[in-house]
């Protein structure tokens, strides 16, 4: 079951750990080609969408800069580009069922998303540094933030209603769809960020590299689905 459910600030209920955490389950169902795939320049493929390789070094840098890391210890930083291919597949998973729900998010609704993050994280530069946290660099929260309310737009649009006590059953349902989807993709990892764990539904470093992956929290705003 894919983990996931906004937070109302009210009623304190929790999303996913992190938003990657919606991919585990996500992928692990996903048809997956991810040793050996021919992928000139290209970290990841779904159908006719590409994250190439040089955004992924390109966001991999910006958020080492932010952090004050060294750009020339990228190399030893693949769990962050991990999390970057992750959040790429994710995206696509959630534009994909969106598009069968005939849903879209607003400008309006990312902003009124920043806004109730902003306030709970105690300002802009709260909300700044939980999405590092997150390996979402600052030109990335709006993506991000877009990602956020389109799985609240989708639990909401497969369990109508305003009861708290249907957050679980969107949960449930919202995972159940995004799994569904993901079984009619067919989503290509180059070998060069790691190769594929079916067990956990990640991309993973080679044996004996000795990474892991960081599990941050953020939970995700109330009432930013409105018009």
């Amino acid at each position: 079951m894919m983990k996931g459910s906004p937070l109302d600030t009210s009623r304190r209920r929790r999303t996913p750990r992190r938003l990657l955490g919606l991919a585990v389950a996500l992928l692990a169902v996903a048809s997956l080609t991810a040793c050996g795939a021919n992928l000139p320049g290209a970290a990841a493929v779904i159908g006719s969408q590409r994250l190439t390789t040089t955004t992924v070094d390109s966001q991999s840098s910006q958020l080492l800069r932010l952090r004050g890391a060294a750009v020339s210890s990228l190399a030893s930083n693949g769990q962050l580009q991990r999390d970057l291919i992750q959040r790429f597949v994710l995206d696509q998973v959630l534009q994909r069922a969106a598009g069968q729900l005939g849903l879209t998010v607003t400008p309006g609704q990312v902003d009124r998303a920043r806004a109730s993050y902003a306030a709970q994280l105690g300002g802009a530069q709260g909300l700044t540094n939980q999405l590092l946290q997150q390996n979402v660099a600052p030109s990335q929260a709006n993506a991000f933030l877009r990602d956020v309310v389109l799985y609240t737009k989708i639990g909401e649009a497969l369990v109508p209603g305003s009861a708290a006590s249907l957050a679980t059953e969107r949960t449930a349902r919202a995972s159940a769809y995004l799994t569904k989807v993901a079984r009619g993709l067919t989503i290509r990892v180059s070998p060069r960020f790691g190769q594929w764990d079916p067990a956990s539904g990640t991309v993973v470093a080679p044996t004996g590299s000795g990474l892991s992956s960081p599990d941050p929290t953020f939970s995700s705003p109330a009432s930013v689905t409105g018009p």
